[in-house]
């Protein structure tokens, strides 16, 4: 993966897991369910904005189908765009090696 899409994908996943933890503060996204309809719409309402791009418009569209095929008992959505974010960095880390 390019440099510049990795950045790309990286802010994406930056932004959604600080909207999360925002959105949990408030009382929006408490339990599972709940999570997972924050992050549904969430995606929805930045993919119709365009905001993150032409980069993470896949990234977006997995998301979404994947959260929607777990279900809605689905409890780590979170856990696992966190650990995307992450595992994100180290890739960007050692590329710019």
């Amino acid at each position: 993966m390019k440099c510049e899409k990795l950045h790309k994908v990286l802010h994406f996943y930056y932004c959604i897991s600080v909207a999360i933890k925002i959105a949990r503060k408030h009382g929006e996204a408490e339990s599972g369910i709940n999570c997972n309809i924050f992050i549904l719409k969430w995606l929805r309402k930045a993919n119709k904005m365009n905001v993150f791009g032409k980069h993470a418009k896949s990234e977006m569209r997995w998301l979404r189908q994947y959260i929607e095929a777990q279900g809605p008992l689905f409890k780590h959505a979170e856990l696992l765009i966190d650990n995307i974010y992450f595992t994100s960095m180290k890739l960007l880390r050692n590329e710019d090696r």
